[in-house]
């Protein structure tokens, strides 16, 4: 939230979520997706965003 609107790398995710001990690749997507369901699902217009390539991001509609 502190980054919106920029892009944060998934990398910078693992770091600040898990340290230097972060769990396999597939626990940050499991963890966007619960947190999809729980933010973005009830509301017609998604604020957080995956960038390819880049990481995720929180954007308002504008």
């Amino acid at each position: 939230m502190q980054a919106s609107p920029s892009v944060v790398p998934q990398q910078k995710l693992m770091q600040a979520l898990w340290g230097d001990e972060a769990p396999d690749s597939n626990s940050l997507r499991v963890l966007l997706h619960n947190l999809r369901q729980r933010v973005d699902k009830p509301f017609p217009t998604p604020l957080i965003h995956t960038v390819p390539g880049k990481g995720v991001c929180i954007r308002g509609s504008e």
